[in-house]
This record gives structure tokens, sequence and C-alpha cells, in this order.
């Protein structure tokens, strides 16, 4: 708690900004909705020997309702001692959708299994499985699982073609050999002339499991979450072995409709024995939660009545949304305490006010929202609706005729008029319209959090994108651009042979917030009568595209465009990021491993891993942006470079530098929409002719003042 000055009035106590996390929720403690019994449900059903394996059970539920903090914690028991007579219960995480595009569901299995063995006498175990397997396809595979395995006489790697069929055909042996390894170290170890460890997996079932968790499969591209279901079907049909998948159910059958229409029900009662399904919060349900959230977060300004309104208007919300709106009801409260408009003055804002206002925001639908804190007037106009609507009748165990003829004389929508009905928001829709003039401005300017529709989305795709249509690339100054200062930093990373680290200092220049998109490539199309690209039917761009990044366009075609631009710009000059620019404005000063940070990429940080298999509007990504603010400079689109290609680029100069005098290749960097994770490092390079045009390859600028050093 921290003293913080109110305007005028005496210094009161008000909490420092506080914030929710989106994270499953790890405390038991705090678990709400009855997940503890859930999750011990859950659990009983691994451990119950009793009980014929393999099985599946799935967990349904939308989005936000707490499927994966549900899994964590049934994982959570399970990785506890079992008691006497119980199954001991081995647990496997698998999130699929973060193993690259090309990898087999199987590999991925694999991968997992083997993460979870890397301890203790690990290596002893997988030698010794190495040896029983040597001359055979299986050890290829064990090697790509375990590189740092020695090497065995007359062993032979497998080729890139072969691995999906090598991974096919050894899977099923190799994962239970390494289940037996993991619940039987010592005697895998002792093993040397090898065991039928299927035989042994059978007959231990009842004492010896594996509980496999698969979560997020609404993240994955649909083929990859047909192949998951697949392997679960053909493969995974060992003994002791149970699978708890967390899934958007409507979401999965729209996929195997899509691949077998009229048969997808059929395919998923062969795989799933029974479903426990997460209902949306009940009205208790959301007080009791809100209460909770309320009581450890130190929000003690929010009244009782207020909480008792939380509860009534979030009834039908998600957990994450009801996180959400009390991280943005802080938020705005902080906003206005450090501005010094938080108080009780009359050119200040009461929390009362802005709780109202808030709950107003959830109360409504989207639309009538978005008007009325759009300008003064139509608030106004609001609240004389919501008065004029007090004085009707209306039937108190329904909306009634004469709450149907309200709504539409005043045109409010049937949902307001039923929170009318119910006298939900009468206090709070006072406390608003006492306000004066001066207030109300200062809410719509300070408290005005925007709102979306429920997002129904491919899985991971962020809908809409920021719209470059404002974003205009002639104004220096406008949000298009984002300016970089002059900085030292240590370009490349030496996970890779081309890209040794190296110190450059570069000077200021300011770089486009988004790749040049198809309107914008457009509009030099047309001042120039240059030729469009190439999948542009008659010179139009195709329907539904003009946000995106524009492709097919030669290194020498966005050179062209850079000069167009730089003349329309009439000052300094603008050309294509220097490798060393570019890297800049994705690394920064702190050497960031990808442009948002340390995190490993997930769908919701950008398109790639052929998550959505075509390029996405730029701006859909905004988890994926800089701290400066540039976006889409992972996946997406490959982007082109000034600089000519160089496997020995340290050997440049240090200060502002732009590649050697001549090559054969331009550099390109960021990855494409297809591209693998490890495509999406900051450090990570690319080349192609520049004459080659690409569907996966585009462009940004730059803009530096004119005379200084660059292309």
């Amino acid at each position: 708690m921290a003293k913080r000055k109110a305007g005028d009035s005496a210094e009161v106590a008000w909490p420092l900004a506080r914030l929710f996390s989106d994270h499953p929720e790890r405390d038991a403690k705090r678990l709400r909705f009855d997940f503890e019994a859930l999750a011990k449900t859950l659990e009983e059903l691994a451990r119950n020997p009793d009980n014929e394996t393999p099985f599946t059970v799935v967990v349904r539920g939308s989005w936000g309702r707490g499927k994966t903090t549900l899994l964590r914690r049934a994982e959570a028991l399970l990785e506890q001692p079992s008691a006497g007579g119980e199954r001991d219960t081995k647990t496997l995480w698998f999130n699929a959708w973060k193993y690259p595009a090309d990898d087999t569901v199987l590999a991925g299995l694999l991968g997992a299994l083997v993460d979870r063995l890397r301890h203790g006498g690990w290596m002893a175990q997988a030698a010794q499985l190495a040896q029983r397997h040597k001359g055979k396809v299986a050890l290829a595979v064990l090697r790509r699982l375990v590189p740092e395995l020695p090497k065995l006489e007359g062993e032979s790697g497998l080729e890139k073609a072969e691995e999906k069929r090598a991974y096919h055909d050894t899977f099923r042996q190799l994962f239970a050999e390494l289940l037996y390894a993991w619940h039987q170290p010592q005697a895998a170890i002792q093993d040397t002339q090898g065991r039928d460890v299927e035989k042994w997996l059978k007959d231990h079932h009842k004492s010896h499991g594996l509980a496999v968790f698969l979560d997020d499969l609404d993240r994955c591209a649909d083929e990859r979450v047909i192949e998951l279901l697949a392997a679960i079907n053909l493969f995974l049909d060992l003994p002791g072995v149970c699978f708890f998948l967390g899934v958007d159910w409507e979401r999965l059958r729209e996929i195997l409709h899509k691949k077998m229409p009229g048969r997808e029900d059929a395919f998923l009662e062969k795989i799933v024995q029974v479903e426990l399904e997460l209902h949306d919060v009940s009205e208790e349900g959301a007080a009791e939660y809100v209460k909770g959230l309320l009581a450890r977060g130190g929000l003690d300004w929010l009244q009782e009545a207020d909480r008792v309104t939380f509860a009534d208007v979030l009834e039908v919300r998600h957990p994450r949304h009801v996180k959400r709106t009390l991280n943005d009801l802080s938020l705005r409260l902080a906003v206005l305490r450090n501005v010094e408009k938080l108080g009780d003055g009359k050119e200040q804002l009461s929390s009362r006010v802005v709780v109202a206002w808030h709950l107003l925001r959830e109360a409504l639908p989207v639309g009538e929202w978005e008007k009325i804190r759009a300008r003064p007037a139509n608030f106004d106009a609001f609240l004389r609706q919501w008065k004029a609507l007090g004085e009707e009748k209306l039937d108190a165990e329904s909306l009634g005729e004469e709450g149907k003829r309200a709504a539409s004389t005043l045109g409010l929508p049937e949902a307001v008029v039923e929170l009318r009905r119910r006298g939900s928001l009468d206090d709070l829709v006072s406390v608003l319209d006492a306000l004066s003039d001066e207030q109300r401005g200062l809410l719509l300017h300070f408290g005005s959090p925007p709102r979306s529709a429920p997002v129904r989305a491919a899985p991971g795709v962020l809908t809409g994108g920021a719209s470059s249509r404002s974003l205009e690339l002639g104004d220096l100054d406008g949000p298009a651009w984002v300016r970089l200062p002059a900085g030292v930093f240590e370009m490349g990373d030496s996970e890779w042979d081309d890209a040794k680290p190296h110190r450059v200092k570069l000077s200021e220049f300011r770089i486009s917030r988004f790749p040049v998109t198809n309107r914008q490539y457009l509009a030099y199309v047309e001042a120039t009568k240059k030729q469009s690209p190439q999948h542009w039917e008659e010179g139009r761009i195709p329907e539904g595209k003009e946000e995106h990044p524009v492709v097919y366009v030669s290194w020498q075609d966005a050179q062209a465009f850079c000069q167009w631009l730089g003349a329309k710009l009439g000052k300094g000059e603008v050309g294509l990021p220097t490798e060393a620019q570019w890297e800049y404005s994705a690394r920064g000063t702190e050497g960031r491993r990808y442009p948002w940070g340390e995190e490993e990429p997930t769908p919701e940080h950008a398109n790639f891993g052929s998550n959505v298999g075509d390029t996405t509007p730029v701006g859909a990504y905004p988890k994926g942006a800089t701290p400066e603010g540039v976006l889409d400079l992972a996946g997406n689109v490959a982007e082109w470079c000034f600089d000519w290609y160089d496997s020995s680029y340290p050997d440049s100069q240090e200060a502002d530098p732009v590649g050697p005098a001549s090559g054969s290749s331009r550099v390109l960097r960021g990855g494409a929409f297809f591209n693998a994770p490890s495509g999406l490092r900051a450090a990570f390079r690319g080349h192609l002719p520049p004459e080659l045009r690409s569907p996966d390859v585009g462009f940004r600028v730059v803009w530096r003042v004119a005379g200084g050093q660059g292309p």
C-alpha cells in the first residue's frame, strides 16, 4: 500500500496498480468452482488399478474457462506418492503446438518423454538402449532424441526425408522401452539382452501407469490436431497409459468435420471414453470468485455493494474475463491517481464512479458500449433513455410486452432492459448521472476501456489486425513509424555458424511499424504504373488481403518502392533496413532472443509453423511486438534487407555496417508463416537471390537523415 495524493484531499492510502496473472492457478488454496474436487476425480481415474487402460478423458470448456488450471492441478496430485494398492502413475505434459510443423506428433511425444527422463542415471539407461538397437533404424531415431549419446561403431544417421517414416515405424517400441526405463531405471541399465517391455507393461499395468496431459489443442493447426488424435488411436494403446485432453469441443468437431464430414462423432467415440464439461460460472460461483480475487488483490476500495453488482453483471462470464476486467479497472484507477484526478474534488473522479463506469461496460452489448463512449452526446442520450425506461412498467418475472415496447421505442437492447428491470445498475447509473460536464469529459478521456466482441477465430490467431489505413508512411511523425535512438548492441547469436556475435554501433533511424501492405504497395503501383505482384489478378489486390503484407516482390521491387516513397517524403533517405538495423529493431540493446523477449513463440506471438497456412493482416499479433512497438518482425513474411549475404559478417565494420560490396544473395530476416520456431529468433539469417519473388517474402522500410550512414 502506498500513500498517494488525491488532489486537494488529505493523503489517502491507495493500492499500487494491481495485475492478476492469466497463468494457470498453481495454489490449491485459491482454486474455485470445485476444481480441487474435479482434479481429485481425474487423479482417481488414473490411479484406480481396476480402470482398464488405455482410456481417454476429455475436459471440455470454452475459452478462459480454466481447463489448463484443472489439468495442471490433476497433474500435481498425480505427482505425489501413491497410496498402497493404487497405480503408481507418472505424468507427461505435452503441448503439441510447441513443436515445429515439420516434426511429427510422434517425434514430439518421444521428445517430451525423453525430457522427463533426463535425470539421475538417464545416460546409462540411454546408452544401454542404444546398444540394444545398434544397426537398427530405432538407434537413428534415438540419436535424434539424445544427440549427446556417444557414437557407436558403424552407426548411420537418417536423412530428413526418412525421419517421419522412422518415427512412425519405431515409435511404439521406443515409447514402451522409455516408459519401462522410467518405471524400472536400474533394471533398464542391467538389461543387456532386451526384454519384451510391452509384456512387462501388460503384466504390471495395475501397479504402473502413465498419464499424458494434452492441452491447448485449439492452438494447433487443424492437421496437427487430426494427427494427434490418430496417434492416440493407432499407437498409444499401451497398457497403463491414459490421456487427459483439454479442448474446446465445438472447435474440435469443426476441425474433424472438415476432414471427415458426417463421421466426426463416430471418430471421437472410438477415442474418448468420458467427457468432463466445465459449464459457465453460476451467479454464486462468480460472486465467490470475485470475492476471492478482491481479497487477495488488496482492492479494498471496491465496496461490498459493488462486489455484489460485479457478480451479477459477470455471472455468465469466464474466469479469465473476470480477471481482465479487474486488471483494466485497477489500471484505470492507477492512471487517474497518478495524474491526480482520483478523488472527491470538483474536477476529479471517485473510485465509485470509475467502478460504475466499468460495470456499465460489462452490462452493455459491445456496440452499445462503443457508441456511448465515443462522445459525450451519446453518453447523455443513454442516460436520458435509461431514466425514461425507469418510468415504464416492467413485468416482475420477465420483460413483458411493456418492456419490449420500451426497448424498441428507446432503441435499447432487450438485455439492457432486463438489467433495468432487475435493478442491477440503478444506483451506479445514478452516480454517473450526477457527474458534471467536466467530470464526464474526464471519465471518457481517462476511464473508457474498449470492448471487443467474443473471439471465435482460427487457433491462436488474433483476429482483425491493426488497420494500416490510419498508419500512412507519408507522415514521419505519425504512428506508422517507430523512432529508434542511436545505440550499441551485440549483433549475432552463437547458435548459428553464420551469425557469430559481434559489437555494432548504429545511428538513429526510423523503421516502419509494420511490413509494407498490399494497400500501400497499390498506391505505389498506381502512381508509377509499375507491374503489380504476379498473384494480383488484373492488377487487383486479392480479396480481403488489403492489410496483409505485400508478397511476390523482389529485392529490386522493394528498392524501387523505397525510392518512390523517399521522393514523396522529400526529406531524408528511405531504404530497406540494413541487416544490423533490422536486428537492432528486433533485439534492442538488451539482446532479446525474440522480438518480444525470451518467452518461446506461441501462436499468440506470431504467424508461424503453418498454424494459419497463409499470411495474416499486419499487426494481428500484438503480443509479438517489441517494447518499442515494432510488430511482425517474427513470422508472417520474411523481409528483405539491404545487405548482400556474407557467411562471415562479423568481419564487417563496427559503425553502421551495410554488408559486403557484392554477392549473389540478399539477406532475409524474420522467418515466414511456415517457419519453425527457430526461424523466428531475432538473430536468425536467411538469404535469396535479389531477383526472386516468393509468396512468403515481403519488406519494411527505414528512414534516416539525409547524408547519414547507410544504404
